[in-house]
């Protein structure tokens, strides 16, 4: 997720060696940021080259470090003759420099073809355009990854002292990851009482019917498997049945008699009768 100062960007065609300066996921520029991605690392983009380094190591910086925490800061520090690294955890303490010195050695760097755009092949100096963008994909993409908090853009080049002030702010404003809330479980399902589900022959009360019941929680269970209808109701000690009307056959005359029979699962609870029904709305 870059920041950038220089040329705007607006195709995916590189303009030309030292047209940009951009901190991303992997990180760069003159600017400071909070952001989060997996594991970032601080790097410098300055069109036709993704770098952690410059001069004698513009190739492979063993100072540079990835950053595994939730919120990171990260810093680019440019100036005229050359830039500076930073990074570090955005809750605490102080940030680190990973790379202070020159600008990358297009020689040594040896892997991006000469594009003609009148420039020399080199990225020192520097051929920013006047263009400034904050936390996009790049290139006009939509590609960013992590999630880009706050950055600061400033005018020359600041000191030490002035980057950790910064730090020290972002980190006293306490930024933390909150534990992701339980979901709210679904209202208990309502007892509607015994009703008479017709009897040999007859269609069922409830027309749906779902697998016998198995767990200590008969109503919960047919409860889920109904979800997607008004009303379930058990019988025959385990059986789920499913419907958007009910008591067409109206009501037990005696429920205590007709709707008597234990759940298998769970005896504490009544599964209805032999052709009569306890029935529950969702």
């Amino acid at each position: 997720m870059p920041i950038g100062k220089g040329t705007l960007v607006t195709t995916a065609h590189p303009t030309g060696r030292g047209s940009a300066q951009v901190r991303g996921r992997r990180i760069d520029i003159p600017s400071l940021a909070l952001l989060t991605y997996c594991t970032p690392l601080p790097s410098l983009d300055l069109e036709q080259g993704m770098y952690y380094g410059g001069g004698n190591i513009t190739k492979v910086n063993n100072g540079s470090k990835a950053l595994p925490f939730p919120f990171v800061t990260a810093y680019l520090r440019g100036r005229s003759d050359g830039y500076a690294l930073k990074g570090g955890d955005a809750t605490q303490g102080k940030l680190e420099t990973m790379y202070d010195g020159p600008r990358p050695n297009v020689t040594i760097a040896g892997t991006c073809k000469q594009f003609k755009f009148g420039e020399k092949s080199v990225y020192q100096p520097m051929r920013k355009q006047g263009a400034i963008i904050l936390a996009t994909g790049g290139d006009q993409s939509n590609r960013a990854m992590g999630k880009f908090y706050e950055g600061i853009m400033v005018t020359g080049c600041t000191s030490d002292a002035t980057d950790d002030a910064v730090q020290a702010n972002i980190v006293a404003v306490g930024y933390r990851n909150f534990p992701t809330p339980a979901p709210t479980p679904p209202p208990p399902a309502s007892p509607l009482g015994c009703y008479s589900d017709g009897g040999r022959g007859k269609p069922h009360d409830l027309p749906i019917a779902m697998p016998d019941l198995t767990t200590s929680d008969p109503v919960g269970e047919c409860s889920a498997l109904c979800g997607a209808y008004k009303y379930f109701a058990l019988e025959f000690g385990k059986q789920c049945r499913c419907g958007d009307t009910y008591g067409k056959y109206g009501k037990a005359a005696d429920p205590s008699k007709d709707c008597n029979m234990n759940c298998a699962a769970d005896p504490s609870v009544i599964c209805g009768g032999v052709w009569f029904e306890n029935v529950y709305s969702v």
